[in-house]
């Protein structure tokens, strides 16, 4: 058998009819991959191996994709208006809004539910002392009076061994 001219059977992701197919293998003719596998490299006075060559696609995508998050965090962080981050920023602009409206205590008519829960929250805590019951305080809050017990232990202690250098010392 020979081969006049040279024909393009299918095209690159084209499926293969089952009777060209078939054709082909009687031929002997089987598709091919055809491609360039890199071995290494020469550059510059250095000599790079595959797997130097070699790029992880996924770590790559994962890290481009953790750089865009931070810098969208960034973005609404410094306040750097774009149509993306004006919406996370209004959002931040709001929340602030309400924290400094329930910690002066303005009263505000959009925010009277929110001050009122502070407040009922606030009476049930103070019923609570008034009773003799024992007040759930935050974690900052009995952390600091036992930083304060401390520093005067340490005062304490600090003028007592003043008081005994002064008596040996004269």
């Amino acid at each position: 058998m020979v081969i006049n001219q040279k024909i393009t059977l299918a095209k690159e992701g084209e499926v293969v009819p089952a009777k060209t197919a078939e054709i082909l293998k009687t031929m002997e003719i089987f598709p091919r991959n055809v491609g360039l596998e890199l071995r290494g490299a020469y550059e510059g006075g250095l000599i790079f191996s595959s797997k130097d060559l070699a790029i992880d696609v996924e770590g790559q995508v994962a890290r481009i994709s953790e750089a865009s998050a931070k810098a969208f965090s960034f973005a609404v962080e410094i306040g750097y208006p774009t149509p993306a981050t004006i919406g996370p920023m209004l959002q931040k602009a709001q929340t602030k809004a309400r924290a400094l409206v329930l910690d002066a205590g303005m009263i505000i008519p959009s925010m009277m539910e929110f001050i009122l829960a502070k407040a009922a929250a606030n009476a049930s805590a103070i019923a609570g002392l008034a009773s003799g019951q024992k007040a759930q305080a935050a974690p900052a809050a009995t952390a600091a009076p036992a930083a304060e017990e401390k520093q005067e232990e340490k005062k304490e202690e600090e003028g007592d061994t003043a008081a005994g250098l002064g008596a040996l010392f004269g």
